[in-house]
């Protein structure tokens, strides 16, 4: 006849220790959260404030592209009248002519300045 007992175990053998199951998690898991925290966090923040001052831009502002070329914005036409978004034409003036883009093309933005801050920075 076939016996349902489990077998007994060897002799000389211990049982597994009630933590030995979390020693996997913590040598996996905590690195994985270390990196996240210290590298993937910051770059997300970072990406989050640098899309919400694209959203931003106005007549006016210094524009830089992801191609590296610097431009000023002369107008915005966006698809939804009222809700900026990624696919909205921006016309950005660059030396003598305009260049129409995508506001997701634009890389950085330096807020306009009025003509008395800039009188004032020369002649500091």
């Amino acid at each position: 006849m076939v016996a349902d007992n489990p077998p007994a175990p060897a002799a000389g053998a211990e049982p597994a220790a009630p933590g030995a199951a979390l020693q996997p998690l913590l040598f996996f898991g905590v690195p994985l959260l270390l990196a996240w925290f210290l590298l993937l966090r910051p770059a997300q923040k970072q990406e989050k404030e640098r899309k919400k001052a694209i959203y931003l831009i106005k007549k006016g502002d210094d524009v830089t592209f992801s191609g590296g070329i610097l431009g000023t914005v002369a107008s915005i036409k966006e698809k939804t009248p009222g809700t900026p978004g990624d696919n909205d034409e921006v016309t950005v003036k660059v030396l003598e002519s305009k260049l129409r883009i995508l506001r997701s093309s634009i890389y950085a933005i330096t807020p306009a300045t009025s003509e008395a801050d800039a009188k004032d920075t020369v002649s500091a």
